[in-house]
């Protein structure tokens, strides 16, 4: 009896797996990778900070933060109108002030002066002043009720000198200025008890070659009311 032939089985083709792929994914470290992170994290904060100061805080301490003045429009424009307002207060001051055209010793001007005050010109004084040369000519515009009595609180009396030098009040400081549109000298301070505002030149276009002086005495010296009177009548008075 024949042998039954035993069928051959059919042979895999596949590759064996290397030990490496046969083995299984190993679990991920998540403490390793936390860990990882914070590291970088604080590396990168301390480059930061090292940054911060040493180049941008150190720059800061050199940086000018005077504020700066921007001029704007508005700005003008308010500035314009106290300029306006301010100019409209001083008329208004004196609009009841009298006005004096005056020829004094070849000197050409106008003034104006409160209506309650006097002007006393050498022809029509209380005194006579007199000099080693005669008699002295002057100009006083004041509401002094005389020149001979002596000077009580809430006296203002100007005194306009036109000679060959300035008539200057001891103890005062003058610097240079502008009175009646020309180059003068300008002093304030107490003088004689009293306080004192004045100007000389010689710029003047008349009375050529001489000093004009405008002096202005108040009684207190601490009264800005009274000073206030002499600024204006410094501020209004022009040469002709």
């Amino acid at each position: 009896m024949d042998n039954p032939v035993q069928a051959s089985q059919p042979q895999s083709n596949q590759t064996p797996l290397s030990p490496t792929q046969a083995s299984v994914a190993k679990p991920v470290s998540w403490p390793k990778i936390i860990l990882t992170v914070l590291v970088i994290a604080i590396a990168v904060g301390l480059l930061g900070g090292g940054l911060w100061y040493f180049v941008l805080n150190k720059s800061s301490d050199t940086v000018d933060t005077t504020p700066i003045k921007v001029s704007t429009p508005s700005a003008k424009k308010a500035t314009e109108s106290s300029k306006k307002a301010t100019s409209s207060t001083t008329k208004d001051e004196i609009s009841n002030w009298e006005t004096d055209v005056e020829n004094f010793m070849g000197l050409k001007f106008s003034l104006k002066y409160p209506a309650k005050f006097t002007i006393y010109r050498s022809h029509n004084a209380d005194a006579v002043y007199t000099t080693d040369e005669g008699s002295e000519k002057f100009y006083v515009v004041t509401n002094r009720s005389s020149l001979i009595t002596n000077y009580e609180n809430g006296d203002v009396s100007l005194s306009v000198y036109v000679e060959d030098n300035p008539v200057l009040a001891q103890g005062i400081k003058y610097v240079d200025a502008e009175f009646a549109g020309v180059e003068a000298k300008m002093g304030e301070g107490e003088s004689q008890g009293g306080g004192k505002v004045e100007y000389y030149t010689n710029n003047q276009p008349s009375a050529k070659g001489k000093y004009v002086t405008f002096s202005c005495l108040f009684y207190p010296s601490t009264d800005l009311d009274l000073k206030k009177i002499c600024d204006l009548m410094a501020s209004n008075f022009k040469f002709l």
